[in-house]
């Protein structure tokens, strides 16, 4: 475009002598401009027969011309700008505009684009509905041939939204469904801490903060991701203004099970802070979830006992006793005054059956790096020289004070002498 046609806050969209009508739409300066720019390095009108060439056409002509391309492809619309407005026609080409996805992907890159430009023909106030009817278009009767192209016109759709707008949530939710359905969740960012980040600058409600949240859990789930899912679900538990709700109580078990299951995590203590598990207290499954806190490995085995089916329905009873049995040798390293364990305590209170069984344990609990020791197999015990704490309450705050005061009295002694 010439440098008047920018200074006359005009530019317009390319179109080919091979589609005369479906390359057509003005553009003002601002998101639309932006939004020409998007379209044109995606690359998406290669391939034209003739070249490209700038058009200058009013917002009701580029509307009556898809209303032409509509019916051209079996969709009549029963609506005119002169009686239903540009709202109305715009309204009436996103309900429908599922016809536009039916032809080549070079013509519905076109066409939809041509729609998404019409935007600001529509109140504010009713730019939701519009986007959530394209959505609604784009995201169903997926296939393995269509699915990229689809996630293509969502990512161009959700770029020309103002990056403040809470319609932005709405958008991603479909992105992350396509590239669910298509495969190709590599093309989407699904990090826990940017989507979280995105969901303050897109100033989001509660509600649909926690319905992204769940749809990336359930993404981050699936895709075998299981300690960035429950960090996720962690996240979700915290932004519930009714933790008692029946969705609350089912995601707070939720996430009682996968931190559980997690075989990487140990400490569980920050459940407990989460107001819609505390809801849970007098529940089986909160009772449980103490027990991984700061219980034994026979708390364990006497909760199994009465409430098997419980476990069973969603856990390895297996992998949960070898965890609780981790468990309790770091609280039984870290109560230990001299610092050394004998492998006959461990043995009588892990319940295991010889040296070498008490060996490999302690091994698997070195590996988890919250206990640091040695095995000293001539004396039989295990010396500890750092263990971190299964939970830090007030006792464990009342023991840093105590070691500090500890310290700052040698420290005065010292400097006394000097």
């Amino acid at each position: 475009a010439s440098t008047r046609d920018i200074d006359d806050h005009r530019v317009s969209y390319l179109s080919s002598s091979q589609h005369p009508h479906l390359f057509v739409f003005s553009l003002n300066l601002g998101q639309e401009l932006r939004l020409l720019l998007l379209v044109l390095a995606d690359g998406r009108l290669d391939g034209m027969s003739s070249a490209p060439a700038f058009i200058d056409v009013s917002e009701q002509a580029q509307a009556e011309e898809l209303l032409e391309y509509y019916e051209s492809h079996g969709q009549k619309l029963s609506v005119t700008v002169q009686q239903h407005g540009m709202s109305g026609v715009v309204h009436a080409l996103a309900e429908h505009c599922g016809v536009c996805l039916k032809s080549s992907d070079e013509d519905a890159t076109a066409s939809m684009t041509s729609i998404f430009s019409l935007f600001h023909m529509v109140p504010p106030a009713e730019l939701g509905i519009v986007v959530t009817n394209i959505c609604k278009q784009i995201s169903c009767d997926l296939t393995e041939k269509n699915a990229k192209f689809r996630l293509t016109l969502l990512k161009t759709l959700f770029s020309i939204v103002e990056e403040s707008s809470p319609l932005r949530a709405d958008i991603w939710l479909h992105i992350l469904l396509v590239a669910r359905k298509g495969g190709f969740l590599r093309l989407v960012c699904t990090d826990p801490v940017q989507v979280q980040k995105w969901l303050k600058e897109w100033n989001s409600s509660t509600e649909k903060s926690q319905q992204v949240l769940r749809s990336l859990y359930e993404t981050l789930h699936e895709t075998g991701q299981s300690r960035l899912a429950t960090d996720v679900l962690v996240s979700l538990l915290s932004m519930y203004t009714n933790p008692n709700s029946a969705q609350a109580r089912d995601d707070a078990k939720k996430c009682i099970m996968d931190s559980i299951k997690e075989e990487k995590t140990f400490l569980f203590d920050r459940l407990l802070q989460l107001p819609a598990v505390q809801q849970l207290s007098g529940d089986p499954m909160y009772q449980l979830l103490n027990i991984f806190v700061s219980g034994t490995y026979s708390d364990y085995l006497s909760f199994y006992s009465s409430h098997k089916t419980l476990v069973d329905a969603g856990l390895d009873n297996a992998a949960c006793e070898h965890k609780m049995r981790i468990l309790t040798l770091i609280s039984l390293a870290a109560a230990a005054p001299s610092g050394e364990v004998s492998f006959d305590s461990l043995k009588r209170d892990l319940r295991l059956e010889s040296d070498s069984d008490t060996e490999m344990l302690v091994i698997d609990a070195l590996r988890t790096t919250l206990v640091k020791a040695k095995i000293d197999q001539q004396r039989q015990i295990v010396s500890v020289s750092s263990c971190l704490q299964r939970t830090f309450g007030e006792a464990e705050w009342q023991q840093v004070r105590e070691r500090f005061d500890r310290w700052r009295q040698n420290l005065g002694s010292i400097i006394a002498q000097l």
